[in-house]
């Protein structure tokens, strides 16, 4: 008959709860945490809501409401919705029915739900940076200091290639009596920048302009492309510097032409022909026998 052994230690329990992340697409994250009543130090990672993860609730007891309208605020320093790429760019995160005692997490992704830039720690009495190596993810969250504020610093070094990018946002409005009552509130704050990668290579298409010039026809060729809506004039210059011949040739909606413009009153020589693209000029030099 085999013995078994119970053996206690003083008064202490200590209980696991399985978490669960939910989103639309699914149960798509299981981890476990220790039982605890307040965060007072920050929140544990993966607790903003964001895809594949949980919110506050997993270790606050209370409700989770809607964030985005005016109750979480995150604004750029600068203004707008328009970060800069590869650099640095200052945040500010209200919320604005604050308690005495309140919390906060965030993290950035992009539109494939993956981390966009790092966070970056500007405060490090009130906030604190943390990751998570399941999720692959950074996040900045508060302080214990941090919980008596409604209001939160931080900055984020935004990835080279530019793009929209989603701040997801969960804070704590606590009573901190540790039983119950607190409000969690999610948001979604989404901001964008130019694709670099895309500008270079429209700055690149825009400023291949080729010409040439049919003398059987006297005809000028223009071959040139347009990015976005431009409006269009020509100038053909002699080498002096003398205007010979100037027209508008209207808008042109973005895409590749070629164009052929008659001029038969050319001396023979050597003219500088000058595409404007919205007053950008874009040069070229046809011979005349």
């Amino acid at each position: 008959m085999k013995k078994s052994t119970l053996f206690i230690l003083g008064s202490i329990t200590l209980t696991t709860i399985g978490l669960f992340a939910f989103n639309n697409k699914g149960v798509v994250s299981k981890y476990h945490a220790l039982e605890a009543s307040l965060n007072t130090g920050g929140a544990p990672s993966g607790s903003t809501g964001a895809p594949g993860e949980a919110t506050c609730t997993a270790c606050h007891s209370g409700s989770v409401q809607d964030g985005n309208a005016g109750v979480n605020v995150l604004e750029l320093t600068a203004g707008g919705n328009e970060y800069t790429p590869d650099d640095m760019n200052s945040f500010e995160l209200t919320l604005t029915d604050a308690s005495s005692k309140n919390g906060f997490q965030l993290v950035v992704l992009n539109t494939a739900d993956e981390m966009a830039g790092t966070l970056q720690v500007t405060d490090m009495t009130n906030t604190q940076f943390i990751t998570s190596a399941f999720l692959n993810r950074n996040y900045i969250t508060h302080t214990s200091a941090g919980t008596a504020l409604d209001t939160w610093e931080f900055d984020w070094f935004a990835p080279a290639v530019g793009g929209d990018v989603t701040f997801y946002v969960a804070t704590n409005k606590s009573n901190g009596s540790g039983s119950g009552g607190d409000v969690i509130y999610v948001s979604e704050h989404n901001f964008t920048a130019p694709d670099l990668v895309g500008i270079e290579e429209e700055e690149n298409l825009s400023e291949k302009l080729t010409v040439g010039f049919q003398p059987n026809t006297s005809q000028l060729l223009l071959d040139f492309d347009v990015l976005g809506q431009n409006e269009l004039t020509l100038n053909v210059t002699d080498m002096s510097g003398k205007s010979v011949f100037f027209q508008n040739m209207g808008v042109y909606t973005a895409g590749s032409y070629s164009d052929k413009v008659f001029v038969n009153f050319l001396d023979a020589g050597i003219y500088n022909v000058t595409l404007f693209m919205n007053n950008k000029p874009f040069t070229g030099k046809i011979f005349v026998q």
